[in-house]
Formats: structure tokens, C-alpha cells, sequence
């Protein structure tokens, strides 16, 4: 595998933009350097994950700068000022409620497994296990607009979507290790392209574009006892397995945790709180324990990794050293975060399978640390949210 020189950034990636101070209200600690580095072939650990992850983050192609949120029975919301409002709610059924039994919002058709914007649109992908599994099929859909999309492909069983400036992938359905690639937006597709081992699953999937890598994995949970870790660095056409990855790596991706990066740096967080670090391509990890569960999505922007556990912000910026800062409401727990370069904010979403209708919450922070919870009407309560992402769609998104 080609050198991480040119480095890694999440597979939501956000852009640059400035780091700005934490609240004064804030408690900051630095945390250990982490565990041992590890090395050695990889072991059989643990597969799976659904939510939030199989997005290949922001697209930097030119047009409207938006957050857009995406999740249970085709949902999609969009936001046009930085995450302090959301608008054009829409989803294929208002009236459902997903309850994980009669309408199950987690597994199959009904669950969107990936967000990505390409080209100046908005990509989804819904469906998980293969079609046949459960009732219904999953879509792949497109938009310009954030409001209107159109069905590309449809019959889906799906692991993720990513993109990078050049192709668009499709992660395998559950139980099988093929994905599919297009390099014309999604008009023709091309595969299968092996992107699983080891592992009952995809999980999540990620380009982590700087170093034009795309990553997918499963989640190494109690139920999937190998993690299957895979990377590809000829943009999406093959994947394999770096040359070693730790058996307590990766766990549990399924909503929140995922990837991260920095120039020379490729970082992966499991939502056990254990997060594994790389800056030889995969052939040494250095291993760090949070010491919290129920980790959010990853954001790295400006030279550092964030991410979230209840009541505080964990940052890095070299995959050893964390500082944990105490969040203005130690009760907060986000889950679907990215930050929107353009109008300086992070914005976000409660985290957990039953963050939705009235438990479902929307937050903006200028900082990371400092949480405001919008108000209904600036955000609509409904179907689960499990992707949210900036990108760039076409002109006149916005108007």
C-alpha cells in the first residue's frame, strides 16, 4: 500500500477552516499517550455496523455549501446556514413510525446506509441485508437540489456508499464480500469488487480523500467476530486487508464511531471507545482506550480529530495523545456530527436507536464544546437520523 504522506481525513471529510477557542466554561484534561502499538497479521475479530457510516464525506466540487441529514424510510433534511436551521423534510412515508418490528428502520429497504455528495449532488443509499432477506429492496438515489431525488438503481442490498472525486462505490449487502464501483455518476456500474474479509458484513465505508483511499469495514460486535478491515488505494477498483489490524480495533461501527484522518495518519474509533491509530499504511497500530463508551461520528478539520462522548469532546492531533474538554451539558450524547467549513459551525444530532419523533434532538456549536438544542420548528422531529454530512450541491439548492 502506497504512503499515507499526503495524508487522511475523515470519510465525512469537512474541509479546512480555523479552530476556534472552546467555552471558558470548559474543563480540559489531557489523556494518555494509549496502549501499546500492535503488530502481526490480522486476527478474526468482530464484523458489523448500519447508521451513520458507509459516507464518503464532503465533495469540495464548486455550489451551494449544505449539512444534510438522511436516515429511517427515505428520510432527508437540509441545511442552508450552517446547521441553525433545517429545511425540506421529506421522507416516503410521514405516517409510519419506525418501532424496529412492524417498520424496521435498522435492517433491510427501510434503513439509509450511506450519504455522500459527488459531483455537486446528494447520493443515498438505503437497504442492508441481501434483498431476499427481508421484504422490500433498497435505492440508490440522487439529488441536485437536497429536495427532489430520483431513483438510480433500486433492488439494493447495501454495506455504505462513498465517493471520492472520481468514482462512486456501493458496499456489499450483508453476507456477501462484493461491492460495485461507477465512474459516470452512477450510470453503469462495474464489479463485483471485493471488498470484505472476514467478516459477516460491511458496516461502514469511507474515502478518506486527501490520500484518495476509500476504507470499509465491518464492526467487530458480539455477533461478527471478524472486523474485516479492508482499504483500497486505486480509487475503489480493489481492496485488501493492511498488512496487520489488531482484533480490538474497529468494534462495533455500526451508528456512531468511524474514521478519521490527518497528513500521515489514519485513525479508526470504535464506538467501545477504543481507538486505533496508523501512520505506516496499516502496518503498525497504536491503540488507545477513551475510556468512555458510545463514541459520536469523527470530524477531522485543521489539523486535529474530534469526536464525542456523553459530556465531553475527545481531540488529537497525532492518534496518541487525546484531550478530553468537558462539554457545557454533561448530559449531552451526539451521535450523526460534521462541521461546516463555510459558516464555521458543527452541527448534530442525539445519538442511539431511539433518538427519533419526540426524542430526537438537533444541536449547532461554534465549538465543539458549547451546545445549542434548536428549537422544533428550525428542525423537524421524525424518522431515526444515521447519516449527516456537508457538501456542495448545484447552484440555486438554496433558493
Amino acid at each position: 500500500m502506497r504512503n499515507l504522506g499526503y495524508g487522511l481525513l475523515v470519510l465525512w471529510l469537512i474541509g479546512c477552516g480555523t479552530d476556534l477557542p472552546a467555552s471558558e466554561h470548559a474543563q480540559t484534561t489531557t489523556v494518555g499517550a494509549g496502549g501499546a502499538a500492535s503488530t502481526g497479521t490480522t486476527s478474526s475479530g468482530l464484523g458489523g455496523d448500519a447508521g451513520s457510516g458507509g459516507a464518503g464525506g464532503a465533495d469540495a466540487d464548486p455550489g451551494v455549501p449544505v449539512l444534510m441529514v438522511a436516515g429511517g424510510l427515505g428520510r432527508t433534511m437540509m441545511s442552508c446556514d450552517g446547521g441553525h436551521s433545517w429545511r425540506h423534510h421529506r421522507s416516503d412515508d410521514d405516517q409510519a413510525h419506525c418501532d424496529y418490528q412492524t417498520v424496521d428502520c435498522a435492517h433491510g429497504a427501510l434503513v439509509t446506509r450511506g450519504l455522500t455528495f459527488h459531483r455537486g449532488r446528494a447520493y443515498t443509499v438505503s437497504g442492508w441485508t441481501h434483498v431476499n432477506s427481508l421484504p422490500g429492496a433498497g435505492e440508490l438515489r440522487v439529488s441536485g437540489d437536497g429536495v427532489s431525488f430520483s431513483v438510480v438503481r433500486d433492488g439494493l442490498g447495501s454495506g455504505g456508499l462513498a465517493s471520492s472525486e472520481t468514482a462512486l462505490l456501493l458496499g456489499p449487502a450483508s453476507g456477501s464480500p462484493d461491492g460495485e464501483r461507477s465512474v459516470d455518476e452512477g450510470a453503469t456500474w462495474s464489479g463485483p469488487i471485493a471488498m470484505l474479509f472476514n467478516s459477516w458484513n460491511v458496516r461502514r465505508m469511507a474515502y478518506v480523500r486527501p490520500a484518495g483511499i476509500f476504507v470499509s469495514s465491518g464492526d467487530g460486535g458480539p455477533f461478527e467476530p471478524n472486523n474485516g478491515f479492508a482499504m483500497s488505494v486505486d480509487d475503489g477498483a480493489t481492496f485488501s486487508r493492511p498488512a496487520s489490524y489488531p482484533e480490538a480495533c474497529g468494534r462495533q461501527l455500526r451508528i456512531e464511531g468511524g474514521f478519521g484522518g490527518l497528513p500521515g495518519l489514519l485513525l479508526v474509533a470504535g464506538d467501545d471507545g477504543t481507538v486505533c491509530s496508523t501512520t505506516d499504511d496499516g502496518a503498525t497500530w497504536n491503540v488507545v482506550d477513551l475510556g468512555h463508551t458510545g463514541l459520536s461520528h469523527v470530524v477531522s478539520r485543521d489539523g486535529a480529530i474530534e469526536v464525542w462522548t456523553r459530556g465531553a469532546r475527545h481531540r488529537t492531533t497525532d492518534g496518541v495523545a487525546f484531550e478530553t474538554t468537558a462539554l457545557d451539558d454533561p448530559q449531552l450524547a451526539l451521535g450523526p456530527v460534521d462541521y461546516d467549513p463555510v459558516h464555521g459551525t458543527y452541527a448534530a444530532v442525539n445519538r442511539g436507536y431511539n433518538a427519533s419523533y419526540d426524542q430526537q434532538r438537533f444541536y449547532v456549536s461554534s465549538d465543539g464544546v458549547a451546545w445549542t438544542e434548536l428549537a422544533e420548528a428550525d428542525a423537524v422531529r421524525s424518522h431515526p437520523i444515521t447519516q449527516l454530512r456537508f457538501g456542495y450541491l448545484t447552484a440555486g439548492a438554496c433558493d
